[in-house]
């Protein structure tokens, strides 16, 4: 049997000012290379930040009316990076217009 133990390393448990207890801890037969997986202790910091960008009541609305025009997801996008002078990593992903787009249709 091999065993192996792996320490936290996860950013936000780095940042913490204490130190994550969690511990992973693998046996893995060597024959049959069948493994056991077992966790000791939580990690610290208990979930990581959401780091997609959030949008604001303004964008909504200027997200809601290209929509109403039926204009393009990424000309939708495009249009944000313009009006609100964003950078291209300030802008919300296509996954989360569409998703604001799809809500705006069914609201029809």
């Amino acid at each position: 049997m091999r065993c192996r133990i792996y320490c936290c390393k996860s950013e936000p448990c780095l940042s913490a000012l204490t130190s994550c207890k969690f511990k992973l801890k693998t046996l893995t037969c060597e024959r049959t290379k069948q493994s056991h997986l077992y966790q000791h202790d939580d990690h610290f910091a208990g979930s990581a930040p959401d780091l997609r960008p959030q949008r604001s009541l303004e964008m909504k609305v200027a997200i809601r009316e290209l929509v109403a025009k039926d204009v393009k997801l990424a000309r939708i996008r495009n249009e944000l990076v313009d009006s609100f002078m964003l950078s291209t990593r300030a802008v919300p992903a296509l996954k989360q217009i569409q998703n604001l787009s799809t809500t705006t249709d069914e609201a029809k």
